[in-house]
């Protein structure tokens, strides 16, 4: 049984990792927060915050696809594409154009459970320059909360 779970499990990861296999936007934001706290325990906050910072970095910064970290007590922006927003007091309170709080809807997601969870709200795309749906992928870790999302089309 177990050579049988080892080899479906092999047959399955070759399938996800195989060229041309598309992962849904919602996919693709949860592989990039899990992968920024992983990079965050691999280098260290300085160095990781820097990276997410770095816009000319695609790994962490690619048109719509970027990481936004917060404190998850305070809601202060840690790190994020745009320097304006790192330690802004008035960022934890920011509102979406449908009087949503953003980052305060981001931190309750995170909060839901280990796995993290979804937010959505109204915001610019920074590819576009246009507003649109978003849904973002929170979850909490080293009292941050990672923060990646999508635009609807």
């Amino acid at each position: 049984m177990l050579k049988f779970l080892s080899a479906a499990f092999l047959a399955l990861m070759v399938l996800v990792t195989a060229p041309g296999f598309a992962a849904s936007p919602a996919e693709q934001a949860e592989a990039m927060v899990n992968k920024a706290i992983k990079h965050y325990q691999t280098v260290g906050k300085d160095k990781a915050f820097a990276d997410f910072g770095d816009t000319t970095n695609k790994e962490w910064v690619d048109g719509e696809w970027y990481v936004l970290v917060v404190d998850a007590n305070t809601g202060i922006a840690l790190a994020y594409y745009d320097p304006k927003m790192i330690n802004n007091p008035a960022i934890p309170d920011l509102k979406d154009v449908e009087g949503r709080f953003i980052i305060k809807d981001a931190i309750a997601a995170a909060n839901k459970g280990a796995n993290g969870d979804w937010a959505s709200y109204v915001w610019r795309n920074p590819a576009t320059k246009k507003l649109g749906k978003k849904n973002s992928f929170a979850k909490k870790f080293d009292e941050k909360v990672f923060v990646v999302g999508y635009y609807e089309n």
